[in-house]
């Protein structure tokens, strides 16, 4: 007995044969699909935009001729073989345990209210849930709960990391590698919490990039400050004795007292080429340290969402019908395959 080819019309046929059972599929599909759609919370999306110009080894050209004409080599304060800061690491900072510890402590209020929280107090609090996310406290899950040492910096409640998880959930980072832009997104259910929660994470997270790029060069600054500090306090000093030792002396013509006389100056002018030394250092590593600071340019600041992102009722509502009606063709072909075969 030869196989049949299965054929559009064919599924047209089968269809038409189990019309009723399509026709309940809708049906139910439709009404779980309303619940569940209904169910779930509305949220706003709020994003920022923007591009850091960060120099790097090779952008500080001009910076270089200037400090070589002072007689410093910028190479010598140690900076322009460092390795760029890397776009590529902006996602990993933001879902960063630190990171978001800093977030959950962070100032917001919502839309129809004037009090001012933390995130965590809103996500605790304020949040909503779908109905079938809440726990039934005596059908909740016996868990070993596990003593955390507060005092302990290595060791996170269990509380405390499921907060850090859902707020990491709501934060988003894209990153274009072509023209360097960042876009930030963070989705949350009041517009007003989403607005200000995305601002934070784009200050903190500039303040994160600042910090790592001018903290060697702040350093160098704080150094080379007080090592001018230290030689000019040590050339004023040799100053004063060479002025005091040569108006005590003014008409002396012994030898000893112009060997004397002689041995302070080269020490006075010892001191002063330290000192003007000392200074080149200092303002080469403040021009250094401006060239390490990034500039971010703000291409779409932060504003309140008019409309909501989600929940989409209509797409849900059509994939699942798409779903469960393909699920049951599935379930008649199978079916029809195992008759013709029983008939073989």
């Amino acid at each position: 007995m030869e196989k049949k080819t299965l054929t559009i019309i064919d599924l047209f046929k089968m269809v038409r044969r189990n019309n009723k059972v399509y026709l309940i599929n809708f049906i139910v599909t439709t009404i779980i699909a309303v619940i569940i759609a209904f169910s779930l919370p509305v949220s706003y999306t709020s994003s920022v935009k923007m591009i850091p110009i960060i120099s790097n080894g090779n952008s500080m050209g001009g910076l270089g001729a200037a400090a070589s004409l002072m007689g410093v080599n910028l190479n010598d304060l140690g900076g322009d073989n460092e390795d760029p800061f890397s776009i590529d690491i902006y996602p990993e900072i933001i879902q960063s345990t630190a990171f978001l510890k800093k977030l959950a402590n962070t100032q917001v209020k919502m839309n129809d209210s004037t009090k001012v929280m933390s995130l965590s107090h809103y996500f605790l609090n304020c949040q909503k849930k779908p109905w079938w996310s809440i726990k039934i406290p005596f059908l909740k899950d016996k868990k070993e709960t596990v003593s955390v040492d507060k005092k302990n910096p290595y060791r996170i409640s269990e509380e405390d990391y499921n907060l850090y998880t859902e707020i990491n959930d709501c934060v988003n980072l894209k990153v274009d590698g072509g023209t360097g832009e960042i876009t930030i997104d963070v989705t949350m259910q009041d517009p007003y919490v989403a607005t200000m929660t995305v601002d934070n994470v784009c200050k903190m997270l500039q303040k994160h990039i600042l910090d790592y790029r001018t903290n060697k060069a702040k350093q160098d600054l704080d150094y080379y400050e007080k090592l001018s500090a230290q030689s000019r306090i040590e050339y004023l000093k040799s100053m004063n004795a060479y002025a005091n030792f040569a108006d005590a002396n003014v008409d002396a013509l012994l030898m000893g007292y112009k060997s004397k006389e002689s041995a302070l100056e080269n020490e006075m002018q010892i001191k002063f080429n330290n000192y003007s030394q000392m200074e080149q250092r200092k303002e080469a590593a403040k021009a250094k340290l401006l060239a390490k600071t990034p500039v971010f340019n703000i291409i779409q600041p932060a504003y309140v969402p008019l409309k909501k992102s989600a929940p989409r009722r209509m797409i849900l509502l059509v994939m699942w019908n798409i779903i469960t009606t393909s699920a049951l063709t599935v379930y008649f072909l199978v079916k029809r395959k195992i008759e013709e075969e029983q008939e073989m």
